[in-house]
C-alpha cells in the first residue's frame, strides 16, 4: 500500500521527488522542512525517501571541535601519565583550552589517534635495578662475613593509601608504561631486618594525615628504639639517603 501511494506520487509529480531527494539527502534539508517546502505531506516526503530504489540518507560527520594543537598536547599529557583516565583528560583539556569538548569526544580521541588500553608495566626506579642490587648485596655479604658480627638492614618504604593504576595507554603495539607512581597519601614503614627476619619495626602517618615527609628527627627516634633490640656490636646497613646522615 506504501509503496503504490510512493509510486502514484512519483508518476504524479515526478519533479517534487527528485527535489526532495536533492534536498534532503545531498543538501541535508530535515524531512519536515521538505514538507512544508513542497506542501506534501510528511507521509509522503518518507515514502520518497525510503521507498526509492537505491536512495539512502546519509549524513554528512561535521568536523570536530578538537584542533591539531589539543591533540598533541593531549599527546604529551597521555606520554607523561600512560594511566589517565578519560575524565582527566577532559578536565586538562577544558583547563588548557577555551573550547569545551564532549566526554565522547574524549573518549573516542585516543582510538582515533591510534592508542591503545593496556595493561602497564612497571620500570623500576635506577636503585632498584638488579645489577645495583647485586653490589649490594655482595658489599654486605663480605663485610659481614669477615667481621663476623650481625649485620642489620635498615631502611624506610612508604605504601600507598589507594590502589595504583594497573592499565593505561600507548600507542598500537608498544607496551604502557608506568615509570612514576601517582602521587597519593602514604604511610611509612621503618624497618630493621636480620638475615632471619624482622628484628623491629614501626609504622608512621597510619591514618595518612601527616603534611610533611619522614624526616631526621623520626629516623632517630627509631634508631634509639632499634639500640635495645639488637647486639651492641652490630653493622647497620643503610643506604645514603638524606635522612641516614643527619
Amino acid at each position: 500500500m506504501l509503496h503504490t501511494s510512493q509510486s502514484k506520487l512519483e508518476k504524479k509529480h515526478p519533479c517534487i521527488c527528485s527535489l526532495v531527494q536533492e534536498n534532503v539527502v545531498e543538501k541535508g534539508m530535515s524531512q519536515k522542512a521538505a514538507a512544508e517546502a513542497f506542501k506534501i505531506s510528511s507521509c509522503q516526503v518518507y515514502l520518497i525517501l525510503h521507498e526509492t530504489p537505491n536512495q539512502t540518507k546519509t549524513y554528512k560527520k561535521g568536523e570536530g571541535k578538537i584542533t591539531a594543537e589539543m591533540t598533541t598536547e593531549l599527546l604529551y599529557f597521555i606520554d607523561n601519565r600512560s594511566t589517565v583516565t578519560s575524565k582527566e583528560m577532559k578536565e586538562f583539556l577544558d583547563d588548557k583550552f577555551p573550547i569545551k569538548i564532549s566526554f565522547q569526544s574524549i573518549s573516542n580521541l585516543p582510538h582515533d589517534m591510534d592508542i591503545t588500553w593496556k595493561q602497564v608495566t612497571n620500570i623500576p626506579a635506577s636503585w632498584k635495578k638488579e645489577n645495583l642490587l647485586a653490589q649490594r648485596a655482595n658489599f654486605v655479604n663480605c663485610h659481614g662475613l669477615d667481621l663476623d658480627r650481625q649485620v642489620v638492614f635498615v631502611d624506610k618504604t612508604g605504601f600507598d593509601l589507594h590502589s595504583g593504576r594497573g592499565f593505561g595507554y600507548s600507542p598500537s603495539g608498544q607496551p604502557a608504561v608506568l615509570s612514576l607512581v601517582p602521587r597519593v597519601k602514604q604511610i611509612t614503614l621503618i624497618a630493621a631486618i636480620l638475615a632471619s627476619g624482622f628484628v623491629y619495626h614501626e609504622i608512621l602517618n597510619a591514618n595518612g594525615q601527616m603534611t610533611k615527609s619522614v624526616g631526621n628527627d623520626e629516623f632517630e627516634l627509631f634508631l634509639l628504639a632499634l639500640q635495645f633490640k639488637i647486639p651492641n656490636n652490630s653493622i647497620l646497613i643503610m643506604d645514603n639517603a638524606p635522612i641516614h646522615q643527619g
